[in-house]
């Protein structure tokens, strides 16, 4: 049995106590917390000694170029070098001391099964692919949904976020390739191997959470996960609801009725919310993906990687290895970030949205 298997074990069982154990794998002998636990751990760990032992030290020395000179540079350009310096010395020595940094943070807003998540929050590396850019205000507008639906939040650490942020603006001002400078140990939480998932921080703080309301009784559970796109035309709409995880689900259950109706209801609801904002340039206000997801682009955006891809997005690790019931992902246009984050009211009704939603889903599932 996998630690994988044994978490979905505990999941079906219903038992969180035994959580700690099956994400640690101790029945299937899976390595101690000292060593390496997945084939993607194996990759970005390291001789952490300064030898070329793997990405961890070569992203070191890349850093460590970065910083090096400071004399002679602009005012700006000195000033953000010395900021990333004393993150980074900060960094090193918390970790030195055996009391590392906490990079994400998941953050209590109320007592609601309700989990909103924004992967994305900062640059990321990504296996063989280009590097991930920073999907703008997506922290902030995970923070606010989550506060007016009464549930967490899971985000990227401030600290992280402009760590991460000063190590991309350092490296373009010196034509460095941003790949060299960002963080290997940062993992995207949109693009992980399953099995990764019992070793991987963020997931056990999506796991944990769900394992939480259980114990507690919930009988279903909201995953939102925030999301960042172009403004049209580059994107066809200025919102785009991806349910390819649950789609995915509903096939292998034989029963579409819950989502039928979650997906109808939150495309009437939001496109009432989003049609009172002065979203400029006029396009197609919502959209919702995943009835079919066929090929990669559509994939983007319903929230489900196709299966050759070997990866996994945040939706469909929570509905297929958390027991959330209801995840949906929410790829929003720029200016409809900025609009939801400057008017409070219509931050409200959208929420309102969402939440009536999942009301009218659970109510004949």
């Amino acid at each position: 049995t996998s630690a994988l298997g044994a978490l979905a074990g505990v999941l079906a069982d219903g038992r969180p106590g035994d959580l700690e154990v099956a994400v640690a794998g101790a029945p299937d002998g899976r390595p101690s917390a000292d060593a390496p636990a997945t084939a993607a751990e194996a990759r970005i760990d390291g001789d952490d000694d300064g030898n070329d032992g793997g990405p961890v030290p070569r992203w070191r020395a890349a850093v460590a170029a970065l910083c090096a000179e400071i004399d002679g540079l602009l005012d700006e350009e000195a000033e953000d070098l010395q900021e990333l310096r004393a993150l980074l010395v900060e960094e090193q020595a918390l970790d030195a001391m055996g009391e590392p940094l906490p990079r994400h943070e998941l953050t209590t807003l109320g007592q609601r099964p309700v989990l909103v998540t924004a992967p994305h929050g900062i640059y990321l590396l990504r296996d063989g692919w280009d590097p991930h850019l920073a999907e703008e205000h997506t922290s902030d507008v995970a923070k606010a949904l989550a506060a007016e639906l009464g549930g967490c939040s899971l985000t990227w650490t401030t600290t992280e976020q402009r760590r991460a942020e000063l190590l991309v603006v350092c490296s373009r001002r010196r034509n460095v390739d941003i790949a060299e400078v960002l963080d290997p140990r940062n993992r995207d939480p949109n693009f992980l191997g399953a099995d990764e998932l019992p070793s991987n921080p963020w997931f056990n703080q999506v796991l944990g959470a769900a394992m939480s309301w259980r114990m507690f009784g919930a009988s279903g559970m909201l995953h939102v996960d925030v999301h960042g796109c172009r403004n049209p035309p580059a994107t066809p709409s200025h919102l785009t609801i991806g349910l390819g995880a649950m789609h995915a689900n509903v096939k292998r259950s034989g029963d579409n009725r819950a989502l039928v109706v979650f997906g109808a209801a939150l495309e009437t609801e939001l496109t009432a919310v989003l049609r009172e904002l002065p979203l400029q340039p006029k396009a197609t206000l919502v959209r919702v993906a995943g009835v079919d997801v066929a090929d990669g682009a559509h994939a983007r955006f319903a929230g489900a990687w196709l299966p050759e891809v070997e990866r996994l997005t945040q939706t469909q690790q929570a509905a297929s290895f958390a027991g959330f019931t209801h995840t949906l992902q929410l790829e929003m246009s720029k200016v409809l970030r900025r609009a939801l984050l400057r008017d409070a009211k219509a931050l409200a009704r959208f929420s309102n949205a969402l939440r009536s939603a999942w009301a009218r889903s659970k109510a004949c599932a």
